[in-house]
């Protein structure tokens, strides 16, 4: 044995690094979308995009697939580098 612990399977999909990026598309490109529409159905905020947030859409549109895809790529790859222990 070499002394070290094998890593449960939830901490090798937390480290990788196609699986974090994916989240980090996610996060900052939907984030702001979410984040501005909670914000005006509450009431929190009546600025220029109330009622029509383009440029928080244009983000989201543009980040949200890659992110899933990239997320996916990463799972992939996880299962497949620990496929036979």
């Amino acid at each position: 044995m070499n002394g070290t612990a094998p890593r449960p399977p939830r901490k090798r999909f937390i480290d990788s690094l196609p699986i974090g990026v994916g989240l980090g598309l996610l996060v900052f490109g939907s984030g702001p979308l979410i984040c501005m529409t909670l914000a005006a159905n509450v009431g929190l905020y009546t600025g220029p995009w109330k009622s029509d947030p383009i440029p928080f859409g244009i983000i989201s549109r543009i980040t949200f697939f890659p992110g899933l895809a990239v997320i996916l790529g990463g799972i992939i790859e996880v299962i497949w580098n620990n496929w036979g222990r």
